[in-house]
């Protein structure tokens, strides 16, 4: 198991918390723990495996009142990020400016707070305009998607509605090419449908 360069546990019935030890696979580059029935906390040992370059943590809605340990943040090599629907609650750590290889992050899905850590995402000059102007909404950086317009509408509804404000609603939209969210926000005063092209799109949903 000291070799193991891939774990992927997605999509099963697993319970109880996920076991620390799992920090202990020096050589783990893929960590693949989805759609399970974990509970409890992401365990801070995570943060050791210094050759992690993936890391999806998602779809288990027990983890109630957790947070996300600052020890993610030692993690140099990690280039994808996944942490979604876990009702995580605090901010995102500060350690995570230190994240220098990440190249897609989706925090969506929970209850954290705050802004976004000063770091060096590779953000264009009109997004970090954006991410300090509208203080409710941090955007990351997205990589563009196939969705057409007629499956955008299809999925308007609401068992797809993740927020609302004065001038519309905000649908989750699953994105099957590569098994990420976009967030669709439909303008209710104009009729026409804005699409916010950011896979890991919303800290929380006022604005």
């Amino acid at each position: 198991m000291s070799r193991l360069t891939t774990l992927d546990l997605s999509f099963n019935i697993f319970n109880g918390t996920i076991p620390g030890a799992v920090g202990q696979l020096s050589e783990l580059k893929h960590l693949q723990l989805r759609g399970n029935n974990f509970e409890g906390s992401i365990p801070w040992e995570i943060g050791n495996l210094s050759n992690l370059e993936t890391l999806d943590i998602s779809e288990m809605e027990i983890f109630e009142l957790a947070t996300i340990p600052e020890e993610l943040g030692k993690l140099k090599d990690l280039k994808e990020l996944r942490i979604i629907q876990l009702k995580l609650i605090g901010h995102i750590p500060e350690t995570f400016s230190s994240l220098s290889s990440i190249e897609y992050m989706d925090l969506s899905i929970n209850s954290l707070n705050g802004s976004l850590p000063h770091s060096k995402l590779s953000l264009s000059k009109d997004s970090q305009k954006k991410t300090q102007e509208i203080d409710d909404w941090k955007f990351i950086p997205f990589r563009s998607t196939n969705l057409r317009e007629s499956e955008i509408l299809l999925n308007l509804t609401e068992e797809n509605l993740i927020g609302s404000g004065g001038s519309g609603n905000v649908y989750r939209i699953a994105v099957r090419e590569n098994r990420s969210h976009v967030a669709v926000k439909r303008i209710s005063n104009d009729k026409n449908l804005t699409t916010i092209w950011k896979n890991s799109f919303l800290q929380n949903f006022r604005h």
